[in-house]
């Protein structure tokens, strides 16, 4: 995806303090693996993958670019489980029931 992470400026020093600290991805040694760019790629490609349930990869693509837009803009950042564990081993998906929900323009 060729979508910058975020505008300059757009995340400020505090903001990227709190991604260190919470939400980018670290190995087994504690050592960042991840850059706020590959946060919003792992969300957004995770979130799309709802598609591939209803529609067609082309699908899932189109929504992967979406929110990918929107992440990196700051229109939409989900909640922090989501955040956090999309597209990682960790990334259980809840039952309907107990999940969070979104609503985002049409």
């Amino acid at each position: 995806m060729a979508i910058e992470a975020a505008p300059a400026g757009l995340i400020s020093e505090n903001a990227l303090r709190v991604l260190q600290a919470r939400y980018l991805r670290r190995d087994g040694e504690g050592n960042l693996i991840e850059t706020p760019a590959q946060l919003f790629e792992r969300v957004a490609r995770a979130i799309a993958e709802a598609e591939l349930l209803y529609g067609t990869a082309a699908d899932a693509s189109r929504w992967e670019e979406r929110f990918h837009r929107m992440l990196a803009a700051l229109d939409f950042l989900p909640n922090s489980p989501t955040m956090m564990n999309a597209g990682t081993p960790n990334g259980k998906r809840q039952p309907s029931g107990n999940a969070s929900r979104h609503r985002l323009p049409e």
